[in-house]
């Protein structure tokens, strides 16, 4: 949930040059950390991760208009430095197949790196129950909760106009036509909203509907995370095990 499939051309230059220039620190600053650690150990590890959530990222659950990020488990095996580097390769590659546009990259991964390392100090220090299972799970599940509203927040916050399109045929992010005049020979309806009211009907109805499909793809990537990290606990515990430093 927290991925924005704008095309290039909807953001403020300001907003995602400044993105990109927050993600450019913030990868100088990871790299460098994990330069000091096994950095033999942890390449090939973000590797695989990134592979794992580019095909998670890549296949939509059509009836939810939902994809599994798969960010949360992801943090809990390589914790917050890697986390943000796995991010940046997945949300690029992606950009390179269409998965929204490069111009979305940086601001893309801040919002896929919020929700893992959220999900991953929520694991390791705030949920406090002894089965992975239930841990990953529910870290997980507030994760995507939090990541989800600020995807939507800014959903809205940038591209009101695109939410609000009406023309046969729009490219809009949304079309809702939530209120249709009906006219006949020159007659209208009694009750011809105004554009705003318009807008406000559509923004609201956007937003009732992506949390509520949203929630169903919580849950059911909430208990895939929950499988995946009880499962690796099980065959390579050392892995999340280990002291986080």
């Amino acid at each position: 949930m927290s991925h924005l499939h704008f095309p290039d051309g909807i953001l403020p230059i300001w907003l995602w040059v400044s993105a990109y220039a927050v993600v450019a620190v913030l990868l100088a600053l990871s790299l460098w950390y994990l330069s000091r650690k096994d950095i033999a150990r942890k390449i090939p590890l973000i590797g695989v991760l990134s592979a794992m959530m580019i095909v998670g990222m890549s296949f939509e659950i059509i009836a939810l208009a939902y994809h599994i990020n798969l960010a949360v488990p992801t943090a809990i095996l390589l914790g917050p430095a890697g986390t943000l580097v796995a991010a940046f390769v997945t949300n690029f590659f992606l950009a390179l197949f269409g998965h929204g546009g490069i111009t979305v990259v940086g601001l893309n991964t801040l919002m896929l790196a919020i929700e893992g390392i959220l999900g991953y100090f929520l694991f390791y220090y705030v949920i406090r129950v002894s089965s992975l299972f239930w841990r990953a799970a529910s870290a997980t599940f507030i994760a995507l909760m939090i990541s989800s509203v600020l995807a939507i927040g800014i959903t809205v916050w940038v591209a009101p106009q695109e939410l609000s399109k009406h023309e046969t045929g729009g490219n809009g992010i949304l079309r809702l036509e939530l209120f249709i005049p009906q006219s006949s020979e020159g007659v209208t309806s009694e009750i011809v909203p105004s554009t705003q009211e318009q807008k406000k009907a559509d923004i609201k109805r956007f937003i009732e509907i992506s949390l509520t499909l949203g929630a169903i793809g919580w849950v059911l990537e909430s208990l895939l995370s929950g499988f995946v990290v009880s499962y690796i606990g099980r065959v390579k515990p050392d892995l999340i095990t280990m002291k986080r430093r």
